[in-house]
């Protein structure tokens, strides 16, 4: 599945061809920008980057993962970050350093990419489309901004597209080998976005389109299962001894269950059902937020249920994760390029399944699966970035279809005036 041997030298170079370009845009960028791709400041603390690295110092220095709590534990954020800064520091030092090979290495990892979108690409359709993917990635700029910010976002996405090509693979070629790999790998992507841990039900919901036998599926759910509780025993561990309870994740302040609720806010009539609360205290629980769902749900049913199962879901595509300008290339031509390739491949993944000719529903069900555990949330282009790869796909695969069906049209058209000409020259 992976090797590009039998592959045609005109593929395979241009593969190599693209990918070198990638990294050198993806290196020159980060090192032209440097530090202005940080969102806050190391003397305010005041963003999530600048957190992050704060927090590497402090694990480094004294073997506490902290996010503006030290000098107490924190539960505010997964290790997964701090830990790779962590290792960065202990190598470089300083900040400034530390930052910018931690973007270099973010830049390999953009290109690794590129070489794993080929071989999702050439797996569910052909090399063709699996080309024009990558060319199509090479272009979009929000793949050179996650180089240089320092957010979870690349490694994650890099994780990502192992547990994708990993699950491809597994499904063709099932061995317990290969689903303890697929363990490890979603264990160690919820270090960094613990809302891939529910994966494993995509892959089940495969094997019953592909009728595996009951013996099987119970034999590779439970090795899943205990991989991932092996690999995140070590920060269970951590929670239970700082904390003293079981906390499988974080136990983030704030919920983004009650930013995600209809526009408007708290409706006032809402308090007169519920006096026990309060609009003078805030309160952003989740069983509160789920009474005040429920609430808009009772009161306004087809508002709410447009807001959710369409609204969020256009609002969440709207913008890409592009939040700076590079090489002069503005935020409003990017955002119209990451509009056409949302377009592009909701118009694909319609005539993938519209054709029926490929096996598209891992790919499917993963971006139904992410549209649908960020929907109650707030809307936030972040959310959507690592699931636009599948977007690629399916937009490239509708530009070589249409590629293809105007070439052959052409040619049939060709034929068909060289054969008239014949007959009348005879």
């Amino acid at each position: 599945m992976f090797s590009l041997q039998k592959e045609k030298p005109a593929i395979r170079n241009t593969l190599y061809i693209l990918m070198a370009l990638v990294l050198i845009v993806s290196v020159a960028t980060v090192l032209f920008y440097g530090d202005r791709f940080l969102l806050g400041t190391y003397a305010k603390l005041n963003n999530d980057d600048v957190g992050y690295m704060y927090a590497a110092k402090v694990l480094l220095e004294e073997g506490t993962l902290v996010y503006k709590s030290y000098p107490d534990p924190t539960l505010f954020i997964m290790p997964g970050l701090p830990i790779i800064l962590a290792f960065f520091m202990l190598i470089f030092g300083d900040y400034e350093t530390t930052a910018a090979a931690f973007r270099l290495f973010q830049c390999v990892l953009q290109t690794a990419m590129i070489y794993f979108l080929f071989v999702i690409g050439r797996h569910l359709f052909n090399s063709k489309v699996a080309l024009a993917a990558c060319i199509i990635a090479a272009i979009y700029l929000p793949n050179y901004y996650t180089s240089g910010v320092i957010l979870s976002e690349s490694i994650f996405q890099f994780l990502f597209f192992l547990i994708i090509c990993m699950t491809l693979w597994a499904l063709n070629k099932p061995s317990t080998g290969r689903y303890i790999v697929i363990g490890i790998l979603i264990a160690l992507a919820c270090y960094f976005k613990p809302q891939i841990v529910l994966f494993p039900l995509i892959i089940g919901i495969t094997w019953l389109t592909r009728k595996y036998s009951w013996k099987k599926m119970i034999l590779y759910t439970i090795t899943i299962v205990m991989t991932v509780c092996v690999v995140m025993s070590p920060w269970w561990v951590r929670n239970y001894v700082d904390f003293g309870k079981f906390i499988p994740f974080t136990t983030s302040s704030g919920n983004p269950m009650l930013m995600g609720i209809l526009p408007g806010g708290i409706p006032a009539e809402f308090y007169n059902k519920y006096p026990e609360y309060s609009p003078d205290v805030y309160d952003d629980s989740t069983e509160t937020v789920g009474k005040i769902i429920g609430f808009n749900f009772e009161t306004r049913p087809f508002e709410s249920f447009k807001w959710y199962a369409f609204d969020k879901v256009l609002l969440s595509f709207e913008h890409d994760f592009y939040w700076m300008d590079l090489w002069g290339i503005t935020q409003e031509p990017a955002r119209v390029g990451h509009v056409i390739l949302t377009l592009l491949g909701a118009a694909g993944l319609l005539l993938v399944w519209f054709r029926r000719k490929h096996d598209f529903t891992v790919l499917t069900l993963t971006l139904l699966y992410f549209i649908g555990v960020h929907i109650p949330f707030v809307a936030f282009s972040r959310y959507m970035y690592p699931i636009m790869f599948i977007l690629t796909l399916t937009g490239a695969y509708l530009l070589v279809y249409l590629f293809e069906l105007g070439s052959n049209l052409t040619s049939s058209r060709s034929k068909k005036s060289t054969g008239t000409g014949m007959k009348l020259g005879g």
